[in-house]
Order: structure tokens, then sequence, then C-alpha cells
């Protein structure tokens, strides 16, 4: 078994290596969205190989393991106190966008008629942060491989869209610099894409966009474990569900002791930890890029997560 899953390993860790050491080029560039299309473009390119049968193994094994342990991992880097001193109009612009992204996206993938899985995946992908909230919540509702590829590619494809939109886009364009770092904070998908957006802003973007983004990063259990209990009341316990619970409790408990334990926010800092963390996550993003297949992938989930988005970039527009 171990011989088998070897090179399925071998590649996520060089994979990883690769997409933090090209993050190092430039802040602006996030070592996980790196990752996650990393594993997505190969898969693309090597799907249909033999061999890659024994990838795809290597991933469907350890992807419930690898995801909540990355989590985790990412949680004990995520800094909650500078979320906490934003003013309160960034408050009100994030829930105010998470919302309707996420009713958005549920309704319309409703109305669409999308699986109800992949609808859920979508809408959690576009209100709560991306890759990540996707990649712990498709745990958590036992999704299916088409059930991540469609989520994924449709909250990459558009969370992309969404960045290119925003540089040309003449009514945000005209933003105050503060307002510009809360609407990308509150309504752009991934962490690597905020930063992006707001990489000529300086320290607004450290003090404003970022930590609008962790508030949404935070919710992660939260919405997960919302979900879970949906599916546990639709399909019963399932085998590995002690081990999820167990995940977000923990996820709770680190995001605790970072906000309210200095010493253990100043340990998680360390640039050790931190480059050990980022690599860590990234094979397991590596992982979660080497299970999309474009051969199932459908174009109403990302019809759903451009309008949720769209939606939510007008009642911002309603609200400044």
């Amino acid at each position: 078994m171990l011989k088998a899953l070897a090179p399925g390993f071998l590649l996520t860790v060089v994979l990883a290596a690769v997409s933090y050491f090209v993050s190092t080029i430039h802040d602006a560039l996030d070592a996980l969205v790196i990752a996650l299309i990393a594993g997505m473009l190969f898969r693309l390119l090597f799907g249909g190989q033999s061999w890659f049968v024994l990838v795809v193994a290597y991933a469907k094994d350890l992807k419930d393991v690898l995801i909540p342990i990355g989590v985790l991992l990412y949680s004990a880097t995520i800094n909650i106190n500078k979320s906490l001193t934003l003013p309160i109009n960034a408050y009100i612009h994030m829930v105010v966008s998470v919302a309707v992204l996420l009713i958005v996206a549920l309704v319309f993938g409703r109305l669409l008629k999308l699986p109800p899985k992949t609808n859920w995946l979508t809408a959690i992908g576009s209100a709560i942060c991306g890759a990540s909230a996707i990649a712990i919540s498709s745990t958590a509702i036992d999704a299916k491989d088409e059930d991540i590829s469609n989520s994924l590619i449709a909250i990459t494809l558009v969370g992309l869209i969404a960045l290119a939109l925003y540089q040309v886009l003449p009514f945000v364009m005209g933003l105050r610099a503060e307002d510009y770092a809360i609407l990308s904070g509150a309504t752009l998908h991934q962490t690597g894409i905020v930063k992006i957006a707001t990489s000529g802003l300086g320290e607004i973007q450290k003090s404003i966009a970022l930590p609008v983004k962790v508030l949404r990063t935070a919710l992660i259990p939260f919405i997960a474990l919302v979900f879970f209990y949906i599916t546990v009341e639709r399909e019963g316990y399932k085998k590995g569900t002690g081990y999820l619970l167990l995940v977000l409790i923990a996820f709770f408990v680190i995001l605790g002791l970072s906000a309210f334990l200095p010493a253990f926010a100043a340990l998680s800092k360390m640039a050790g930890i931190k480059i050990a963390t980022t690599v860590i996550f990234s094979i397991a993003f590596a992982n979660l890029g080497l299970l999309v297949d474009f051969k199932t992938v459908r174009l109403k989930p990302i019809i759903v997560a451009f309008i949720a988005w769209a939606a939510s970039l007008g009642a911002f527009m309603l609200m400044i």
C-alpha cells in the first residue's frame, strides 16, 4: 500500500514546495492558491495517463486526513486580533456580503437544479473562504469528487474573474482605498486573491483587507458544523464523523488561544512554524487540486458562483 501511494505523496510534496518558493517571489502570490491550481493543471495535463490512477488513489485516501490537519495548522496562523479592531462599517459590510453570497448561491443553485452538495459547497466557498472552506466542508458533508471538482473550479474561476473586474470597473476603481480594501476582503473568495487585489494598498491591506478576510475564514467551523448536521439529519452518522468534530472543536480552541494568549500567538508567528504550516497546507491543497476532474465540470456552478459574487458587489455598492 505504501509503495502504491508513494508516487502521489512525492508529487504533492514537490507541487507544494514549488508553490511555496514561487510565492516568495512577491508578497501578493499565495502558496495555497498556486498549489491548488498546480494540482488542477497537473491532472488536466496528465490525468489520462495510466500511471495517474495511483496518484488519484493517493489523493482520495488521504484527503480526509490532509485537509483537516492543514486547516488546523492554518488556524494557528490566523491573527484574529486585528480583525477585532476594525471600524464598525467593515463588520457590517462583511456580514451583509457573507449573507448575500451564501443565500444567493443557495437559492440560484436550487433554481438551476444543482446537486445539493455541489450547491452547498459552491455557496460555502463563495461566502466563507474559497477552497479552504470547501475543503473542510466537503469532509463534513461527505461530498463526492464531482461535487468538490465543480465547486472548486467555480470558486477559483469566478474569484479570478472578480479580481480582474475589480481592476477595470470604474465604480470600483473610484472607491476610497479603505472602502476598496473592505470590498476585497468581504467579497473575494480566497486570501491569496485578496492579497493580489490589494497589493498596492500597503498598510491598508494589512490593517483592513486581510483582517476582514480573516473574519470570514474564522467562520469555517461554524458553517461546516451547520451543514454537517444537515447532512446527518438527511443521511445519518457516517464513519469518521467523530474525527471531524474533534477537528472543528480544535479549530475553535486554536482561534481562541491565538486571540487571548499572547505567548501562543507569538509562537505561531515564528518564521519556521509559518513556513512549515504553509508547506503542509500547500500539500493538502495540491492534493485537493489533483482530485478536480475537468471531465465532470458543469457550467451551472460557475453561473451560480458568478451571480452570488455580482449580488454581493451590488449590495456593497448600495451600502456605501
